[in-house]
């Protein structure tokens, strides 16, 4: 199942979420319009970095998530060798999503792009934010003690986004408990 997600600017009211959403989508597609404009003189338009693109990417996906009822309690969560894209609550379940933004076909999609070397990485990044009670990387609580792991039944999600520049809509499309499957 597919939620179609429309980013063109509204005439009322705008909240800071969706004129960041606005900003940064309208810079994803004014450097691919450059880019295949290529008689416009002067200097070449900018390329976002794949960092400001990801990030694009999992705004998308929490916006989706919150709609949805989860709860955000960690975003961008970086052990050395890996990164937690967002962790979210619900219903007592702790969801590790990991966010694939593609704007394009031309690499498959974002479930294909999950490859052993990269879900044993986020396995890793997992294991240690659940031994790590702040979330923070001290490994100690507020009481000094170091827990061995958090008692809160977890799961790993992806999310594939599949971004349309002309029209600046996103297609969600959410996988739960991808390592059952």
């Amino acid at each position: 199942m597919y939620v179609t997600l429309n980013f063109q600017a509204r005439k009322s009211k705008t909240s800071t979420l969706s004129t960041l959403f606005e900003h940064e989508s309208a810079m994803i597609t004014n450097f691919y319009q450059a880019k295949n404009n290529q008689k416009t003189p002067g200097r070449p338009c900018k390329k976002p970095s794949t960092t400001s693109i990801g990030r694009f990417g999992e705004r998308i996906a929490l916006q989706y998530l919150l709609k949805k009822g989860y709860v955000l309690v960690r975003q961008n969560y970086h052990i050395q060798g890996g990164e937690l894209d967002l962790i979210v609550e619900k219903n007592g379940i702790l969801c590790i999503v990991e966010v694939k933004l593609r704007t394009g076909k031309n690499f498959g999609n974002g479930v294909e792009s999950l490859t052993f070397n990269k879900k044993q990485k986020l396995l890793r990044a997992i294991f240690t934010f659940l031994q790590d009670p702040k979330g923070d990387g001290s490994h100690a609580t507020d009481d000094g003690i170091s827990r061995s792991s958090r008692s809160i039944p977890w799961q790993l999600d992806l999310i594939d986004i599949e971004y349309h520049k002309p029209s600046r809509t996103a297609r969600v499309q959410h996988f739960p408990n991808i390592l059952e499957a």
